[in-house]
């Protein structure tokens, strides 16, 4: 139930009071702490002395009075309900109800056999109105009105008398059965793989048939929802024209015989049908309604489920292969696929082989089909043989030798020498190779199949030889050939007729042909009658055109280091088409030697003088003491900086050494070094196989590295030696010793970067009275400073007071607040161990030579949390709540108004001359250590 906007306004405001008197009076306890409500709700609060165009105005009557205006019927009243606990009855309505606890505070329950609307609990010139939607039958925990005083006691009004309002609704219960018909739909596919065979003859094949078969879906329709509606009449009262209806716009309800009258107490039940085309159409719930005469609309609401379907279409299929029966299935329920596999044979099978496939369902109605084909084509094959060329062979053998003088040379990079090659060729000639050669084809008629045979030819090159044609291309039969040769005696008779067959077996069938062929003497080839002559490294070895035995030289100059390695000559003779008849080779290896030079760097070095600051504070300048009182704690704070260092004294020393690896000749050469301060120019002699090393120092900062190099046939060798000076080889103060002439210190302390040191030191107006000087120093290599700080402590003479009377009081501290604000006293920081500060009383402007003086002692354990107050004999508090206690993260001001500024500000009430505060949180007893407290209280001799 809603609050109205202005009721919960008003009970914000009381809750405000509430929680601002709680600062001074126990919380009270929850509205609904002790209730067992069982269906609460939050009330309206109604005003009987509220303006009458107030929507929260309560006009106070009988019963049909008061729940009329709140928009029920009927209703019952009971006057001072408390004294007469029972039971209500009227309308047909039976209430029974009870109160715990007396006339003020006291709480309702109830419950009732039908729906109530509202409860009314009137007390003084309000009402609290708990409205239920929907109806409710019980209840707990119901209150009157509640009132505040203004010291925020918390009081209920006492009840006047308690109203039940209700409104007259005949019950209504409905049921929902669906009914409908779900009809499947199939889809087929047949294919084949492969769809066609070219084929040999006696050769055979496989194709494979798939059908594959799709439950793809179903419709539900023909929907029919039916079921019951019942209605009755609980009240007193007889509904008249009672009309029931059903939400489906189809829906036919039948009551039988029924008048349209319900008396107490009777019921109808009706039923229902409703025919429903599509699931589209079909809601996801029914709503009846029963209508009377006075009585308010009611209805009932079922959820349609579809549920099962009642009749099934198609639920299961048959398949039907027309040429076999490997294809055929039946009680198929869903997508299912399977193959079977056909064998086609040439020349018996070929042609076209069609193949149809049939899916039925119910009552052998068909519900697809599909066909595929194979294509059958059948070839036969052919050979053929015939004779070509007759010939003999004359030929030319040759050799080569090839030579050279001088065949090693050792030489430095860019030197030069000279060796001298030689050739010699010599022929011989040779008659033979009798041989007669021709073809044999076969053919392939095959559109997409290549012919793959061996063929048998016995006595000649091509016996054995499988030849593979291509497929045909249109009407052109694909041809694959092979060479034959056969060779001959060199005494076969001239003009002798001789006799070839070549043939081959394909799937069982064998296909052969043949050829006649005979020598002519006049078929003679000369081999080789000129060759030529080729050098691979020079083309001055190069001839051609040669005819009988020759023999040349050629000179070749090797220089370092282009021609280093072996040089393998290889000369090579050729006859006829560039046929290699023979080759010979010598080779001449060169030796190159290249001399080095490398510089290296032995070490660099430089010094870094560093500086450094030093400087000390301190945390309290000055205290305002009591001779024997509480020491007054001062922090030194003492910081070393270290700067960046300079730089001196640079050196970098290496050496440079020149190898010579050349096994029998000295190195003579000029080395150069400008860079380097040690050396500029400088005569060498490296002996063979030696070295010779030279040393250099540089004394330049700024260098990043240093050359060296000589020069020999042309070449410059060089080599450079790259540095950085990196991290200085010397420090000077590169770390500092610190020292204090305050022993608190505990010094010296020892550092190499930057540091902070922090200490107390505690002053007393015993020891330190005046002005406390304090210098700290420090030194490295050398003696680098120092800095002071000063704290001077001022003493005042405390005495304890007597007298009578009453005055104001503070514990003494470091920090006063005297000068330029309307409030006098001190004010502390806690630090950890236990102290002890005097009360004095009466010492108005910080002056404690004024009033009774020392009254008493606070002592302080920050650690615990904890401070106890003791005034001395014949003091007290001059009433409970006259002692205070500032607690704050900052130093605690005082204000224009004589009071402190500050976080946390607590009223102790301990006994009248001495107590303890605890200072604690959520959590519990917390730390007062780091805090800043005031203590201040009104005392009394």
């Amino acid at each position: 139930m809603r609050l109205k906007l202005h009721v919960a306004v008003m009970l914000a405001v009381v809750v405000t009071a509430v929680f601002t008197i709680a600062n001074l009076v126990p919380a009270l306890a929850s509205d609904h702490e002790d209730e067992t409500t069982i269906q609460y709700v939050i009330p309206d609060l109604y005003d009987q002395k509220a303006d009458v165009s107030d929507p929260n105005y309560f006009k106070v009557g009988n019963a049909m009075t008061e729940c009329n205006q709140l928009g029920y019927d009927y209703g019952f009243k009971k006057n001072d309900p408390t004294f007469d606990n029972g039971s209500g009855i009227g309308d047909g309505m039976s209430i029974d109800y009870s109160f715990d606890g007396g006339n003020q505070g006291a709480t309702l329950e109830w419950n009732s056999n039908l729906g109530i609307d509202a409860v009314i609990l009137k007390a003084s010139t309000k009402a609290n109105v708990y409205k239920y939607d929907p109806e409710a039958t019980e209840d707990a925990g119901l209150r009157t009105p509640v009132r505040v005083s203004k010291k925020g006691d918390k009081q209920y009004y006492g009840i006047s008398h308690v109203t039940f309002c209700w409104d007259r609704e005949l019950l209504v219960e409905k049921t929902a059965e669906v009914e409908f018909t779900r009809e499947y739909f199939w889809g087929i596919t047949k294919s084949v793989s492969p769809e066609g065979h070219d084929l040999f003859d006696g050769d055979s094949a496989e194709s494979t048939w798939v059908i594959d078969v799709e439950k793809s879906g179903y419709e539900d329709r023909d929907f029919l929802v039916s079921g019951d509606i019942t209605v009755s009449n609980p009240w007193t009262a007889t509904a008249n024209n009672v009309v029931v209806t059903d939400q489906l716009a189809s829906a036919v309800v039948d009551c039988g015989t029924f008048s349209g009258q319900l008396a107490t107490g009777d019921s109808v039940e009706c039923g229902y049908v409703a025919q429903i085309t599509n699931e589209a159409l079909l809601p996801s719930v029914n709503i009846a309604t029963a209508t009377a005469d006075g009585f308010q609309i009611q209805s009932a609401t079922v959820a349609i489920a579809k549920g099962d379907p009642s009749i099934e279409v198609n639920a299961e299929v048959a398949v039907d292969d027309d040429s076999n029966d490997a294809g055929d299935r039946s009680g198929i329920s869903g997508d299912d696929s399977w193959t079977y596999t056909e064998t086609f044979t040439c020349a018996i099978d070929e042609g076209s082989h069609n193949n149809v496939v049939v899916v039925t369902g119910n009552a052998g109605v068909v519900l697809g089909s599909d066909q595929a084909s194979v294509q059958v084509n059948c070839y036969t094959p052919s050979i053929t043989k015939a004779a070509g060329d007759l010939a003999f062979v004359r030929t030319s053998d040759w050799t080569i030798d090839k030579s050279v003088s001088l065949e090693t040379h050792d030489l430095f990079d860019g030197e030069s020498a000279d060796s001298i090659w030689q050739i010699s060729v010599d022929e011989t000639e040779t008659d033979s190779d009798f041989v007669a050669t021709g073809t044999i084809t076969i053919y392939n008629p095959n559109p997409s199949q290549a012919l793959a045979v061996t063929i048998s030819d016995t006595g000649t090159s091509a016996d054995g030889v499988e030849l593979v044609a291509s497929p045909a291309v249109g009407n052109t039969a694909g041809a694959s050939s092979v060479v034959w040769t056969r060779e001959d005696a060199n005494s076969t008779v001239v003009g002798a007729i001789l006799n070839n067959t070549a043939s081959f077996n394909l799937f069982g069938i064998g296909y052969s042909n043949y050829a006649n062929y005979s020598y002519s003497l006049g078929d003679a080839t000369f081999v080789n009658p000129e060759v030529a002559v080729d050098d691979d490294s020079n083309d001055a070895g190069d001839r051609s055109g040669i005819s009988g035995d020759d023999s040349w030289t050629y000179t070749e100059t090797f220089t370092c280091a282009i021609d280093e390695g072996s040089h393998n000559n290889v000369a090579v003779v050729t006859g006829n088409a560039g046929v290699v008849l023979g080759n010979d080779q010598a080779s001449v290896q060169v030796n190159c030697y290249t001399p080095s030079i490398t510089k290296t760097l032995t070490s660099t070095d430089y010094t870094r003088t560093f500086d450094w600051d030093i400087a000390k504070t301190v945390s309290v300048s000055e205290h305002n003491l009591i001779t024997g009182g509480v020491a007054g704690i001062s922090e030194y704070e003492i910081s070393v900086t270290k700067n960046g260092g300079t730089d001196s004294d640079y050196s970098a020393v290496g050496s440079i050494i020149i190898t010579n690896p050349h096994p029998g000749a000295v190195l003579t050469a000029t080395l150069i070094d400008t860079e380097a301060e040690s050396l500029s120019t400088q005569s060498i002699n490296v002996l063979p196989g030696g070295s010779q090393t030279i040393v250099w120092e540089a004394n330049d900062p700024d260098a990043s590295g240093n050359t060296a190099s000589f020069s020999l046939f042309g070449t410059e060798y060089t080599s450079r030696v790259s540095y950085s000076y990196g991290a200085p080889t010397v420090l000077v103060n590169d770390s500092v010793a610190v020292s204090d002439s305050n022993s608190a210190f505990a010094g010296p302390k020892t550092t190499s970067s930057d540091a902070i040191w922090i200490y107390p030191v505690s002053f007393t107006c015993d020891s330190d009275e005046g002005e406390n000087l304090n210098t700290a120093s420090f030194s490295g290599d050398t003696d680098l400073g120092s800095a002071s700080a000063s704290v001077l402590v001022n003493c005042e003479d405390g005495s304890t007071g007597s007298g009578s009377g009453h005055d104001t009081a503070f514990m003494f501290g470091e920090v006063p607040y005297c000068d330029t604000t309307p409030r006098w006293g001190w004010t502390e920081q806690v630090d950890s161990g236990e102290k002890t500060y005097p009360i004095y009383a009466g010492a108005g402007q910080c002056d404690i030579t004024k009033g009774p003086g020392i009254v008493g002692h606070v002592s302080v354990d920050g650690e615990q949390g904890q401070i106890i107050f003791q005034l001395d004999s014949g003091w007290v508090l001059s009433g409970i709540g006259e002692l205070h206690v500032n607690v704050s993260d900052t130093p605690v001001t005082p204000n224009n108004n004589g009071g402190f500024s500050g976080n946390s500000y607590v009223i102790v009430n301990p006994g009248l001359n001495g107590g303890t505060y605890l200072h604690s949180d959520a959590t519990g007893i917390v730390s007062l250590v780091g805090k800043w407290i005031i203590v201040h209280m009104a005392v009394v001799n």
